[in-house]
Formats: structure tokens, C-alpha cells, sequence
């Protein structure tokens, strides 16, 4: 369904139904691609959980599409703009991108067979830049700042050696008080 057919009148069964009609029309899903709208923290107007539209939204997408038991070939693309910080920080932080965030990785886990991946566009990003991606990654998060891609990993740094003479074997015994704050700790001879 595009943005101007949903109002607030919609739910997961008009998103099926939508989705229903759009392979009648075309054939099976190849993929599916939800952009939110952008609203940063720093914008002046007020927050309010209540008008999170976006996360509700893409929540009922995810409800219909499991539900219908669509499976597209290319996964689920949840698009953002400014809801990671990656490269350099900044200031601008989209709310409903970071709850976008947290619900794409909650899907990705109790829904793996889903694909779903994660565009996150600085606010410089194009149409362009995200044609660019959506067809040349599988990568589940993709952070995009100043045309630059950013994936997240984690980085390996070796473990602090210490020499034998520092290494000691460590008895910790329960205090009289029984609080965790007062347990003590001696070297085993």
C-alpha cells in the first residue's frame, strides 16, 4: 500500500488485504520496502508516543505478511533516516527510526525466515543511494552517512595478558551480613 492510501483506519487486515491485491495484480512479492517518516529529536514539536503512526504501522505490515504467509524473495527492507549513530554523532536522532529499529531486529529474530534488513539513510541520503543498496547488499543493517556504507561489527581485540606472577586464584566467601556488597575475596594459597 503507498503512505496516501493509509489512514488512520488502517490495521493488519487492510495491509493483507492491500497486499493480497498487489500480487493479484502483479505476481508474488519480490521484496517489500517500508519507509518511515522522519520526526528528530531536536524538532520542536513535542514527542508523543501515542502518535508513533510509523511503528504501528510497520507492525501491522509484519502481522499481515505473517499472517498471508508471504515470504518475499529479497527479504523486508525497513528504510529510516538519522536513527542510527554511526560515523560521526550527531544530534539529530530520529525517534520512530530508533522503535523502527528495535522492531525490525525483534522480527529478525522470532521471524528469521523473513530477511528482514535495515536502511538507515543520513538525512543527505537519495532515492539513489537507497536503489544502490536495496540491490547490492543482503546485509541485515546498513547505516549510509555522506555515501559512505556502514555495517555494524563487532571488533576483535586480543584479551590483556598478564604475566604469571600478577594471576592469583581468588576465594570469595559469603560475609556474616549476607549482602552482596560485603562478600569477601582472599588469594588460595
Amino acid at each position: 500500500a503507498e503512505s496516501s492510501d493509509v489512514d488512520s483506519v488502517w490495521g493488519a487486515p487492510e495491509i493483507a488485504a492491500s497486499l493480497r491485491k498487489a500480487i493479484d495484480a502483479r505476481g508474488p512479492l519480490s521484496g517489500v520496502v517500508y519507509a518511515s517518516e522522519t520526526r528528530l529529536l531536536s524538532d520542536e514539536s513535542p514527542y508523543h508516543p501515542e502518535e508513533g503512526r510509523d511503528y504501528g504501522e510497520a507492525l501491522w505490515l509484519l502481522q499481515a505478511i505473517v499472517r498471508e504467509q508471504l515470504m518475499p524473495a529479497f527479504g523486508i527492507w525497513f528504510v529510516t533516516r538519522s536513527a542510527e549513530q554511526a560515523g560521526t554523532l550527531s544530534e539529530e536522532v530520529s525517534v520512530e527510526g530508533r522503535a523502527l529499529g528495535a522492531l525490525r531486529r525483534t522480527a529478525a529474530v522470532e521471524f528469521h525466515e523473513l530477511r528482514t534488513h535495515a536502511v538507515d539513510l543520513d538525512m543527505s541520503g537519495t532515492p539513489d543511494d537507497l536503489l544502490r543498496i536495496l540491490g547490492g547488499t543482503s546485509e541485515p543493517e546498513i547505516a549510509w552517512r555522506k555515501g559512505t556504507a556502514w555495517k555494524p561489527r563487532l571488533v576483535e581485540r586480543p584479551a590483556v595478558q598478564r604475566n604469571s606472577a600478577e594471576r592469583q586464584n581468588i576465594e570469595i566467601r559469603p560475609s556474616g551480613s549476607g549482602v552482596i556488597d560485603d562478600l569477601i575475596s582472599s588469594p588460595i594459597a
